[in-house]
């Protein structure tokens, strides 16, 4: 005691204690790399450890008679171990623990690799026919008993599922926010999966996506439910006086929207928020859903909630990877058909860009060939629009030789298929343009639109440098003095 030199019969205790260290920490199996559910069942091994030391230096002390060693020296000593390990495993835990086993799945190769795991049974129509006559329908189980305290819940399922035509063996109904509820279950146990808890709370969302994904059968229905932006706004200003909500209110966005998705800075939302209660818009909500495999089939707002059901996808549509940033790559057809990446100034949400077939299922084209009341758009993205703002960034292509001054638009496959098959030939002979032949006729119709572009490329076939500068002209005209905007 006051310095750090050890007598030799301190020397010999040390030992044992070494010893018995040693000897509790391989039968509790603490230093044994497990996934656990969160960090307080991972140190359960170590405070089992730990107690377990306690009892055995004491009946060690006490039978031996050792009574001349300092009992803090002794019992310290392994309170200092167990300190110690808490802060060191904590450290392990958060770093590479997590990341190595909980990290969420951000890529197509990820998801792809996810998915392979998994056998695909047959589906969910050939169960059903299979059990013709057997089927105790799951009506009774999931609106007379699960979900009686949800009527409109219910009503939403019924207009969307014939609940007649699930066996209630095959329906799941849960309120968790945890992913260890949901890989408890069997996979390919359900036909119907429904989670009551709000997405807003999983950390890692797409990894639970995927995870739902394995527990349903194909064709299978997933019904969750989430908090969008737009009502988080409403309840934030419904919360404090208007003017301090207004004082708050961007403080909060700056938090909750920008943190996230900033390298240092998102390490430090999610310390403090665990991953709960995190905004996230409609169109980030589903379009995770459709990189992860599923179809969305209906959503409907109840009770301040987005309710939606998603039917899993036998074969997943996945040829992109989710772009997150403010400037952001897509996926398009360009010069002799080949995919070429447009550099863009982001206008929607997170993940809109998997949405592209669901919104125009959903949704009318307008005059400009855009969709109406598209809700992936953001606030600030429909300004950028009007500016021109989100364009800028095509000058990278342009300079780079991927684009022309004056050309059609370089279009999204799901977009190209939507032209005549004689177009998408005409299209796809010439590199696309920073400014398109829109801005010089300014149809009103897709179908204008179509005839607009074949004009203008088979007058380029004949004059190609005279037509390019005429549209330019005319384009430009029509922009600075008419107020064409891009939408």
């Amino acid at each position: 005691r006051g310095h750090f030199t050890i007598s030799t019969e301190y020397e010999n205790i040390l030992f044992v204690i070494y010893g018995v260290w040693f000897i509790t920490s391989l039968f509790t199996n603490k230093f044994e790399q497990k996934q656990y559910r969160n960090y307080y069942h991972a140190i359960a091994p170590y405070i089992k450890s730990f107690l377990l030391s306690i009892g055995i230096m004491a009946v060690v002390v006490f039978a031996f008679r050792l009574f001349f060693y300092s009992r803090l020296h002794v019992f310290g000593t392994f309170s200092l171990f167990f300190v110690f390990e808490l802060i060191f495993y904590y450290l392990y835990f958060i770093t590479g623990h997590k990341r190595k086993k909980q990290h969420d799945v951000e890529t197509i190769s990820e998801v792809h690799k996810y998915l392979d795991q998994e056998s695909l049974p047959f589906e969910l129509d050939q169960i059903r026919k299979d059990r013709q006559g057997e089927i105790f329908s799951s009506r009774v189980k999931i609106c007379d008993r699960l979900l009686k305290d949800y009527p409109s819940v219910c009503s939403f399922i019924d207009r969307h599922i014939n609940l007649d035509e699930i066996d209630e063996s095959d329906s799941v109904v849960l309120n968790t926010h945890t992913i260890f509820n949901v890989e408890t279950i069997d996979d390919h146990a359900a036909s119907l999966f429904v989670n009551l808890h709000k997405v807003n709370d999983f950390r890692w969302l797409n990894s639970y996506f995927l995870e739902v994904h394995k527990k349903i059968y194909n064709g299978g229905y997933f019904l969750g439910q989430g908090e969008t932006l737009a009502t988080r706004k409403k309840r934030f200003y419904s919360k404090y006086p208007k003017i301090l909500a207004q004082i708050l209110y961007p403080l909060n966005f700056l938090f909750v929207r920008v943190f996230p998705k900033l390298p240092v800075l998102q390490n430090i939302y999610f310390f403090f928020t665990r991953g709960r209660n995190r905004a996230i818009s409609q169109a980030e909500i589903l379009g995770r859903l459709c990189f992860c495999g599923f179809r969305i089939v209906a959503t409907e707002e109840i009770d301040n909630s987005l309710y939606f059901i998603a039917q899993r996808a036998k074969t997943p549509s996945l040829e992109k990877n989710p772009s997150y940033g403010p400037l952001i790559q897509l996926r398009r057809i360009g010069y002799n058909k080949e995919v070429m990446y447009i550099n863009k100034f982001r206008t929607m949400h997170p993940y809109s860009e998997f949405l592209q077939e669901y919104i125009f299922e959903q949704h009318e084209l307008a005059e400009n060939g855009k969709f109406f009341n598209d809700f992936r758009l953001t606030g600030w993205g429909r300004y950028f629009r009007k500016m021109w703002i989100d364009e800028w960034p095509q000058l990278i292509n342009f300079f780079q030789g991927d684009l022309n001054l004056v050309g059609v638009r370089a279009l999204s496959h799901h977009y190209f298929g939507l032209y005549p098959k004689e177009l998408q030939e005409l299209r796809t002979q010439f590199k696309p343009g920073l400014v398109p032949p829109y801005y010089a006729d300014m149809p009103k119709t897709f179908e204008e639109i179509i005839e607009s572009e074949r004009q203008y490329l088979k007058t380029k076939q004949k004059h190609p440098l005279v037509t390019d500068i005429k549209y330019f002209f005319k384009a430009s005209y029509n922009i600075l003095f008419k107020h064409a905007r891009s939408a």
